[in-house]
């Protein structure tokens, strides 16, 4: 139990309402979480920062928000702080706190918080939340995704075949016949969506597959920045193709400020030498662990007769409503669903492709209604068994069994 009692609802709001200045104590996923409904309250301004007890490499912001330790904040005494942690480490965390004005949000007024109409989750899945076996961090991972979906971020395929071909791959790129995206359909579908958000993305990645596949990268890369002139675009690769690129390759990238993001595989590549050229090229590049970390596999076992429940499975999913993928005009609210077709195909299966498992581009009328659909589960979640999901098995090359998605 903490030392000090959870802030009521009512109080929350009349704070958030009243205070010029909040930061909130915590940068973890309830700290997160309670700036994401803030935020969805049209009150994010008002949070000028998250406040930690120690510096750590990897955060330094949280959409858009600064972290930084609690002595780091100049003028306290102006500043109401959120303490928005588990209760575990109130204690630890009070003497910090002497002398500032406080109050303690916790799990239950948060769940409580996020059941507030104004956050706009859909009443059957917040009765179905209530009604499952969630760790509090799943609880809280799903409602930010719900909420947090103010801007549209997306996935597109460049290719879906692949030169590695991983095992278990959730494109299903070992099994997908070779597979160019058309470049007028990319340039078609990337204008339709600036016409549809007025240029408001909050993130683009060129994926697959392994788009430096496409012999038409290059054009690709011109394509999507000059659509989306300020968006953060990134380059997803296994890199292994990065050593024989042209010179117009990596022109491409530093005009463009398109960012390379490699992971890292168990393979003989001299990622020394990757590193070593793309630091003479002078590109913005990122692995998408870390450089020290090297690729595994997970197992998402479908279940080939879709009759799981779907409902809980999209509660439960970390694709569903945060891997969105574009695809010839469709927008769908995860790649597994989108790429379906090539299992069908190479086993002689029927996963669903029902045409409700995404929405038109072309036939949306403005960016809430794709943005609404994103935020429920799609006949494709009675596939997927999230329960039987394995991580961090050893990674390995494809023998395109079924077994490996079932």
């Amino acid at each position: 139990m903490s030392l000090i009692n959870q802030v009521k609802v009512e109080k929350l709001l009349e704070i958030i309402d009243t205070k010029e200045k909040l930061v909130i104590y915590g940068a973890g996923i309830l700290g997160q979480g309670l700036y994401c409904a803030i935020n969805k309250m049209g009150m994010g301004k008002k949070v000028i920062g998250f406040a930690v007890s120690n510096h750590t490499d990897h955060l330094g912001e949280y959409s858009g928000v600064p972290i930084q330790c609690i002595s780091e904040y100049e003028g306290k005494e102006n500043i109401h702080i959120l303490l928005a942690v588990k209760d575990q480490y109130v204690g630890s965390i009070i003497p910090n706190l002497d002398g500032l004005q406080y109050d303690y949000v916790g799990i239950e007024t948060l769940k409580e918080l996020f059941d507030n109409e104004q956050m706009g989750i859909d009443t059957n899945l917040i009765n179905k939340l209530q009604g499952l076996k969630l760790s509090d961090e799943q609880y809280v991972t799903f409602c930010i995704r719900q909420i947090r979906r103010l801007q549209l971020d997306f996935e597109v395929n460049i290719v879906d075949h692949c030169n590695l071909n991983c095992q278990c791959c959730n494109h299903f790129s070992p099994i997908a016949k070779p597979t160019y995206i058309d470049i007028d359909v990319f340039e078609r579908d990337l204008e339709r969506i600036k016409e549809l958000t007025d240029g408001d993305v909050g993130r683009i990645w060129l994926i697959g597959g392994e788009p430096l596949l496409h012999p038409q990268i290059v054009k690709i890369i011109y394509t999507a920045r000059r659509i989306f002139p300020k968006t953060h675009i990134t380059l997803n690769t296994n890199g292994t193709l990065l050593l024989k690129q042209t010179n117009e390759f990596w022109e491409a990238l530093r005009v463009t400020k398109v960012e390379l993001t490699l992971t890292k595989y168990p393979i003989p590549v001299d990622y020394d030498k990757i590193d070593e050229i793309m630091q003479r090229e002078n590109v913005t590049y990122a692995y998408t662990l870390s450089s020290a970390v090297l690729k595994t596999t997970y197992h998402l076992p479908l279940d080939l007769q879709g009759k799981l429940a779907g409902d809980e499975n999209y509660i439960k999913c970390w694709h569903a409503n945060e891997c969105i993928t574009l695809r010839n005009g469709r927008i769908y609210t995860c790649p597994i669903a989108a790429h379906a077709h090539h299992f069908n195909e190479y086993f002689h299966e029927h996963l669903s492709e029902d045409k409700e498992n995404s929405i038109g581009i072309y036939e949306a009328n403005d960016i809430e209604s794709i943005l609404e659909f994103l935020k429920h589960p799609i006949p494709f979640c009675n596939h997927c068994n999230i329960d039987g999901y394995t991580y961090d098995l050893e990674w390995n090359v494809s023998k395109r069994n079924i077994e490996e998605w079932t």
